[in-house]
């Protein structure tokens, strides 16, 4: 979400927004996003060890999908230079 918010801040000013209505949006932005994370965490807090294994299992499947992406764009780029374009 940083990232985000950066690449927010930048459309804004190159977009000629006015400061007053980026600072209203940013902040309330702002406001939601701690509200919810805060809620968030309040809500799971006695929850830690299931949302460990859910983040846990999530992450090894994230980490094989990348992986698999990963091979298949190497096996696409490995070309034989001898072999004409297009074939």
């Amino acid at each position: 979400m940083t990232g985000l918010r950066v690449v927010g801040a930048v459309l804004a000013g190159g977009s000629g927004l006015p400061w007053r209505t980026f600072l209203f949006y940013n902040a309330t932005g702002a406001v939601a996003w701690s509200v919810s994370i805060a809620a968030a965490g309040y809500s799971l807090a006695y929850s830690w060890n299931t949302l460990e294994n859910w983040i846990g299992r999530a992450g090894v499947a994230a980490l094989a999908i990348f992986g698999i992406i990963v091979v298949l764009a190497l096996r696409a780029n490995r070309r034989d230079p001898a072999a004409p374009r297009g074939a």
